[in-house]
């Protein structure tokens, strides 16, 4: 990368400065700020493709802690994009009573509000750590429509925990108004998600019947339909070498 060494006048000159990048004209500090993603090592259980050369990564890669940018482990060298915290619009708190707020004259607005809405969401935080500390996939298909898979190779009392801990998630986010589809085998440990939980599986390495898939689709538009606050979690447990729901 071509630089400059440049003498800076000491009104000017701030903290000690070497050289400037004749490329992008960024200073080292500034240049440092833009690329500071903060990597972890990632396996992707279904394709994702690499912000840098946009190929699928198909096993480990990479991913940034705050903006949520992937890439190969080869490729980590090569990004050169600022990294900006990712904005989960799915995940933001919800509220059956919006903030109202009386302007009168002379009045403002609560302070105290306006810093409640900048605050992150709990869900946001649980979400990320149940990503990074448990085998499982937690993703919002839609608002309202939630799919929970684990690994077929996951130990039985890891998957206990990660039930719980994905029960624990939602019901900070959606309380009782959740319905659990069950795609794999009938267990009742599942229970902990939701007491409500409506058996769907098929016997793996086959497609489910049209009638079933036609079945699972009128329960959920049911569901949905009953209250705009219900959503559904749909639980699979996938093999390791097959893709995910």
């Amino acid at each position: 990368m071509p630089s400059v060494s440049l003498s800076l006048p000491a009104a000017l000159a701030g903290p000690p400065r070497t050289w400037v990048c004749l490329s992008c004209m960024f200073w080292p500090e500034e240049l440092d700020a833009l690329h500071s993603h903060t990597f972890r090592v990632k396996t992707f259980k279904k394709a994702k493709q690499c912000s840098v050369c946009k190929q699928t990564i198909s096993q480990d890669g990479l991913i940034c802690r705050v903006c949520r940018i992937a890439c190969h482990k080869k490729c980590e060298v090569k990004v050169s994009s600022s990294c900006v915290p990712a904005t989960n619009y799915e995940l933001a708190p919800s509220s059956d009573h919006p903030l109202k707020h009386v302007d009168t004259m002379g009045s403002t607005k609560s302070s105290k509000s306006m810093e409640s809405r900048r605050r992150p969401s709990r869900s946001v935080s649980l979400l990320q750590a149940l990503e990074e500390n448990y085998e499982l996939d937690l993703l919002y298909i839609t608002e309202r429509i939630i799919s929970v898979s684990f690994p077929s190779s996951v130990e039985e009392q890891s998957y206990a925990a990660n039930l719980r801990e994905v029960a624990s998630m939602l019901r900070s986010k959606h309380g009782h108004n959740y319905l659990l589809f069950n795609l794999s085998e009938k267990r009742y440990d599942i229970s902990q998600l939701n007491p409500k939980v409506l058996d769907f599986g098929w016997p793996d390495h086959h497609a489910p019947a049209l009638d079933k898939i036609c079945s699972i689709c009128k329960a959920m538009d049911t569901w949905l339909s009953a209250d705009s606050h219900n959503v559904v979690v749909i639980h699979n447990k996938v093999r390791d070498e097959g893709p995910l729901l």
